[in-house]
C-alpha cells in the first residue's frame, strides 16, 4: 500500500491520532499519482523500517484533493457546537463591517 513515509515525521503532514494519514491505494488510483519505490534505512529513512510498498510524494497530489483532505481532518478535529458560534460570530461581524462601509459612503 503506497505512502508517503519519508514525510511522516514532518510537521505539515496530516496528522490523524498521532498517525500520519495517508494516501489510500483508491485515491492513487482514482487521482493517478505517480509512486516511487520506498527510501529505506540505507538511504536514510529510519521511518520506512517496517513499511512495504512504494510511496507517494505529498507534491503530487493536486491542490484541491490535498486542500480537501486538510480541511476534512480540520473539521473532524472541531467540535460542531463551538464551529456553528464561530460562524454565526463571524456573520454578525461582517453584517456590522457592511453596515460601517455604507454608514461611510
Amino acid at each position: 500500500m503506497p505512502r508517503d513515509i519519508s514525510g511522516a515525521q514532518d510537521p505539515r503532514s496530516i496528522k490523524r491520532s498521532r498517525r500520519s494519514r495517508a494516501v489510500t491505494p483508491d485515491q492513487i488510483d482514482e487521482w493517478k499519482l505517480p509512486t516511487r519505490p520506498t527510501k529505506t534505512e540505507a538511504d536514510g529513512n529510519r521511518h520506512a523500517k517496517h513499511f512495504n510498498g512504494d510511496s507517494v510524494e505529498l507534491d503530487a497530489i493536486p491542490i484541491d484533493k490535498l486542500h480537501d483532505l486538510i480541511i476534512e481532518v480540520i473539521f473532524r478535529h472541531l467540535d460542531p457546537h463551538q464551529l456553528r458560534i464561530l460562524r454565526e460570530a463571524e456573520a454578525s461581524e461582517q453584517e456590522l463591517l457592511n453596515a460601517l462601509g455604507k454608514a461611510s459612503s
